[in-house]
């Protein structure tokens, strides 16, 4: 190879390397979505927005990232297909029938992990696919309000849909930020 050619397979090739290595942060996209009401969908997931809320959205190579804000305070919502099963069970929370809720607590902090299929296995198994948390969820009867608005399993009735992987990633040096 010559070095002309060689300089600029690099220099193509080093804004691949950064995403790779930030896979779990790196932005492919970050952009403020669609307020409410309606439902956002993603890969294994959807939440349906009330009127009010505003989104700021972050999706990376293994998974999606809202802050949600609105009249009932602030709160995250995480779709990815890495969780890790938590090393405790949390207290199972009946939301609706057929979804697996578990509420979490940790440090004075409320958050609740959804258990479903996940696309990417094809096994039917269900695993941690949605973290949901914030000032919004105190741990009681009330939060049952937003935990409903969560879908796990293949979305439908989406007013914005939005995906997350490699095979979503916009070409190199074209990150929103």
């Amino acid at each position: 190879m010559t070095r002309g050619f060689l300089l600029p397979l690099l220099a193509a090739l080093l804004p691949l390397g950064a995403l790779a290595a930030g896979s779990a942060q790196q932005p492919v996209t970050n952009e403020t979505a669609p307020g409410g009401p309606g439902r956002l969908c993603f890969r294994d997931s959807s939440l349906d927005l009330l009127e009010g809320e505003a989104v700021q959205l972050t999706a990376g190579v293994h998974g999606v990232r809202l802050e949600i804000s609105g009249p009932a305070g602030r709160f995250t919502y995480s779709e990815n297909e890495m969780f890790a099963e938590p090393r405790t069970a949390g207290e199972p929370v009946s939301v609706r029938a057929g979804l697996r809720v578990a509420r979490h607590r940790r440090q004075g902090a409320t958050s609740y992990l959804f258990h479903g299929p996940i696309a990417a296995y094809r096994d039917g198994k269900t695993r941690p696919v949605v973290w949901i948390g914030g000032e919004a969820l105190a741990g009681g009867a009330a939060d049952l309000a937003i935990l409903a608005r969560v879908r796990t399993g293949p979305p439908d009735g989406c007013m914005r849909r939005y995906d997350y992987g490699w095979e979503s990633a916009p070409p190199p040096g074209q990150n929103a930020q």
